[in-house]
């Protein structure tokens, strides 16, 4: 429970006050759906989720925390087009700032283990 209220209430501080709006139609009743809401508004679109999918998917796949090198060469591996280079990469892992947290030794994890 209280996990859930910490969540709720750093995600309204955060919030931008154009969005308040629409959120006070549909306030989070559990966790899920808080982190379901900020995603809808970090990507707002398909198309703006589809660009950082690969990352997020590798972040929440491996058991250790990589460092971003290692994110990189496998986002790149699971290509079977042409790779990325790593401008894009990390532009699209800059969209992601919000979720993932860079540790003292360098590595990314999630900022949060109820995200997994």
């Amino acid at each position: 429970m209280f996990c859930f209220y910490d969540n709720v209430t750093i995600f309204f501080r955060n919030i931008r006050t154009y969005y308040l709006n629409a959120i006070f139609q549909v306030l989070p009743v559990s966790l899920a759906e808080v982190f379901q809401l900020e995603c809808n508004l970090k990507f707002p679109s398909v198309q703006a989720f589809a660009r950082v999918s690969d990352i997020l998917s590798v972040c929440l796949a491996t058991l250790t925390p990589l460092t971003v090198t290692e994110i990189f060469n496998a986002v790149n591996a699971l290509k079977a087009e042409p790779e990325i280079n790593w401008q894009e990469f990390v532009n699209r892992f800059n969209m992601l700032s919000g979720f993932l947290v860079r540790r003292g030794d360098d590595t990314v994890m999630f900022c949060h283990n109820t995200f997994r």
